[in-house]
C-alpha cells in the first residue's frame, strides 16, 4: 500500500488537521441550515475520494476523527447512517483496491479475531431463537460492523506511522466533540441540577467512557513529541479532555479515572528514570486536582453525595438512576439468567423484559442476558485477549519498539478504565469499546511484523539483524 514520506513534510500534517476541521464546522453548518446533506456529501465526496485514493492513511485518520462526532454527522430521511459508518464502508473499499487483502493472514491468524467471530455468531443465534428477532437486527449490523472494523484495520495499518497519525485524529475529534457543545449550545442535558456535556456522542456517561480511553493517548503525545508546536497541543488537548470528562459529571467515570491515576503511577514508578518521572508527574497530578477542586468540587461532590443511598435497598429509591441500577443489577438480570441461561433473550432485548424500557447500564449484564452463556463467555475472552496482546506488546525489546511499548502501555490504561465504567452503562456495541479492541489488534501485528523483521519470528527468538524502520523517524525528531 502506498505511503508518503510524512516525516519530511509537515504539510502533510497541515492536509488532515485542516480536513478534519472543515468537515466539523462543515457539519455544524449542515445541522443548523438544513442544506441538503446528500449534495454536500457528494460535492465533499469527490475531493474527499480524489485524497484518499493513493493515500489510504488520511481515509484511515478521518475515520479515527469521526468517532468521537457520531451525531454531529447524520444523515435522516430516506437514507439514515452515521458519516462514521460510511467511512467505514469506505476504508473497506480501500483495502480491496490497495491490495491489502494479501495480508488476509495477519487477521485470522489471530486468536481474538476467531473468538470475535464466534462471538458474533452467538449474536445471531440469540437473535435467531428470540421472541422480536427484528428488534435487534439493525443492533445485529452494528456489532457485525464492528468486528469488520478490527479486520479493516489490521489491514489498513501497516505501520506505527499511520497509527501515529489516525491517534492524532481520534485525539481531535475528540477536542472538537469537546469544545462544539460548549461554544454551539448544544449536546448538553440537565440533570441532578447540573449542565453535563455528551459532547457531540450524545449519552454523557457512554462520552465519559470514550474520553477515557483517550487521556492516556493524549499524555502519551506529550511524551514522545519533541517538537513544541506538537507538545503545546498536545497539552492543550489532554486539558481539554480531561475537562470534558468531568463536565460529564458521571460518577463512574470519575471513579475509574481515580483508578486509571493509581494505575499510571505504579506504571511510571519503574525503570532507572522513575525518580525524576515521579517528580515530575506527582507535582502535575496535584495542581491538576487542585485546579478541578477550585472549580469544581462544588458539583462533583454534590454528584458523588448521591451514593450514599447505597446503604440499603429503601434508601435507594431516593435515587431515580441507581434505582434502576439496583433494579438491574439484583432483581432482573438473575431473574433473565434464570430463564434463559444458555442463549440469552436476544441481543440488547433485556430492554424489551422490563417496565422501564431501558437497556442494563451494565456491559456485562447486557452481554449475559442477551446472549447468555454462549455469548458472554466470548465476549469476556474478547477482552481477555486484548488485554493479553496489549500486555505483550507492552513487553517487547526490539529496536525501535519504544512507540510500540510507549503505546501499549498507554492504552492499557484506557482500556482498564474503560472496562470500569463498563460495569455502570451498557458500552457492548459501542464504536470506541471496538475501536480499543481493534486498536490493540493492530498494536499487536505490528509488533509482529516488526519481531519476524528482527529475530526472524513472532517469538522473538534468533536475532537476524537490525529491523530498520525507517517510517518511524518522525519519533526520533
Amino acid at each position: 500500500m502506498q505511503r508518503l514520506n510524512l516525516a519530511n513534510s509537515n504539510l502533510q500534517y497541515v492536509f488532515i488537521f485542516s480536513g478534519i476541521i472543515i468537515g466539523a464546522l462543515v457539519g455544524y453548518y449542515i445541522g443548523l441550515n438544513g442544506v441538503s446533506k446528500l449534495l454536500i456529501a457528494g460535492l465533499l465526496g469527490g475531493a474527499y475520494l480524489l485524497l484518499t485514493i493513493n493515500r489510504p492513511w488520511i481515509a484511515v485518520s478521518i475515520f479515527f476523527a469521526l468517532v468521537p462526532m457520531e451525531t454531529l454527522f447524520v444523515l435522516q430521511g430516506s437514507v439514515t447512517a452515521t458519516l462514521t459508518k460510511m467511512a467505514g464502508a469506505y476504508l473497506v473499499f480501500l483495502v480491496i483496491i490497495t491490495g491489502s487483502v494479501k495480508y488476509l493472514h495477519d487477521v485470522f491468524s489471530s486468536q481474538k479475531v476467531l473468538v470475535m467471530i464466534l462471538f458474533g455468531g452467538a449474536a445471531i443465534l440469540s437473535v435467531m431463537v428470540s421472541g422480536q428477532p427484528s428488534f435487534s437486527l439493525s443492533l445485529l449490523l452494528t456489532l457485525w460492523l464492528s468486528i469488520i472494523l478490527c479486520f479493516v484495520l489490521i489491514l489498513m495499518i501497516r505501520d506505527t506511522r499511520t497509527l501515529y497519525l489516525a491517534t492524532w485524529a481520534l485525539l481531535l475529534g475528540g477536542f472538537f466533540s469537546i469544545i462544539s457543545p460548549i461554544f454551539f449550545q448544544f449536546g448538553r442535558a440537565t440533570g441532578y441540577d447540573l449542565m453535563r456535556y455528551g459532547g457531540l456522542w450524545g449519552d454523557q456517561n457512554e462520552f465519559a467512557a470514550l474520553l477515557l480511553v483517550m487521556i492516556p493517548l493524549s499524555v502519551l503525545n506529550i511524551i514522545i513529541t519533541r517538537n513544541r508546536l506538537y507538545k503545546i497541543a498536545s497539552i492543550v488537548i489532554s486539558a481539554t479532555i480531561t475537562l470534558g470528562v468531568i463536565l460529564t459529571y458521571s460518577r463512574g467515570a470519575f471513579l475509574a479515572l481515580c483508578a486509571m491515576l493509581i494505575l499510571a503511577i505504579f506504571k511510571l514508578s519503574t525503570g532507572k528514570n522513575r525518580i525524576k518521572i515521579l517528580a515530575v508527574s506527582i507535582p502535575c497530578m496535584i495542581l491538576a486536582f487542585a485546579l478541578i477542586y477550585h472549580f469544581f468540587s462544588e458539583d462533583i461532590i454534590a454528584r458523588m453525595e448521591t451514593l450514599k443511598v447505597l446503604s440499603s435497598k429503601e434508601s435507594v429509591v431516593k435515587d431515580e438512576s441507581l434505582n434502576l441500577r439496583y433494579y438491574f443489577y439484583f432483581e432482573l438480570t438473575p431473574k433473565i439468567f434464570s430463564e434463559y441461561p444458555i442463549l440469552g433473550v436476544g441481543l440488547r432485548q433485556i430492554i424489551l423484559h422490563n417496565p422501564y424500557r431501558f437497556y442494563a447500564h451494565n456491559t456485562y449484564f447486557e452481554v449475559l442476558t442477551g446472549t447468555g452463556l454462549v455469548g458472554f463467555i466470548p465476549f469476556m475472552l474478547i477482552l481477555y485477549l486484548t488485554w493479553k496482546e496489549i500486555k505483550t506488546v507492552e513487553r517487547f525489546k526490539g529496536d525501535n519498539s519504544f512507540y510500540l511499548r510507549a503505546y501499549a502501555s498507554a492504552l492499557e490504561i484506557g482500556f482498564l478504565g474503560y472496562l470500569f465504567t463498563a460495569l455502570f452503562v451498557s458500552l457492548d456495541l459501542n464504536k470506541m469499546l471496538w475501536l480499543t479492541i481493534s486498536i490493540a489488534s493492530v498494536l499487536f501485528n505490528l509488533y509482529r511484523i516488526q519481531a519476524r523483521a528482527e529475530y526472524g519470528s513472532d517469538n522473538g527468538f534468533g536475532y537476524r539483524g537490525r529491523y530498520d524502520d525507517r517510517r518511524s523517524v518522525y519519533l526520533n525528531r
